[in-house]
């Protein structure tokens, strides 16, 4: 098999398993990046501000830690925005992928081909994204697990393969959750059901 598929179907697998976990992460990283990529567009006019260029390196070190720190506050700041969009996205995958699914097409050939995004996907998309905002958590676990599908898919293809992955990445993702979730020490160092848990 060609190695790209190979690692986009790790990918995949990745999403399909930890993605809830990953999704926590998702704003912090997406704020460090935004920044990091500010920073790479701006340094050098920056640096020749006066005042600033007699210390290039401190000051280009300086505008990073902005930078970044700036965009990551933003990111959570307007996190609710980003979240509606992140259902949006989510709204529009599945809907396509149902579509492609019920004509017995390959959900791959038509997900995220926008030219061909209809009325009825997008209505299905801002559906989500209010749903998204509303009950976060449980559409976190379908994003992930459609991102996670779709990553399977192209690697493999299929006309199930789709349907298959985001039902196993769903389940996968609730008994990873079930298992590792954080409990609330309660008295004597147990948890609420009088358990221990590691």
């Amino acid at each position: 098999m060609d190695p790209v598929r190979i690692a986009v179907l790790f990918a995949g697998v990745f999403f399909l398993v930890f993605g809830l976990t990953a999704y926590r992460y998702f704003y912090t990283v997406l704020g460090a990046t935004v920044g990091l990529a500010v920073w790479v567009g701006l340094k050098d006019s920056l640096v020749q501000i006066p005042g600033l260029r007699d210390h290039p390196g401190t000051a280009s070190l300086l505008l990073l830690v902005f930078f970044v720190l700036a965009a990551m506050f933003l990111a959570f700041r307007f996190r609710r925005l980003l979240v509606f969009f992140a259902g949006l996205g989510t709204g529009l995958i599945l809907s396509q992928a149902f579509a492609v699914f019920m004509a017995e097409g390959v959900v791959f050939g038509a997900v995220l081909r926008f030219n061909r995004v209809s009325a009825m996907d997008v209505l299905v998309g801002l559906i989500c994204g209010v749903l998204f905002v509303l009950l976060e958590g449980v559409f976190a676990v379908l994003l992930t697990s459609a991102v996670g599908s779709f990553l399977c898919t192209w690697a493999l293809g299929g006309r199930w393969t789709f349907l298959a992955c985001l039902v196993a990445g769903v389940a996968a993702q609730l008994l990873v959750y079930m298992k590792f979730r954080p409990v609330l020490p309660g008295p004597g160092g147990k948890d609420g059901t009088g358990s221990k848990r590691l």
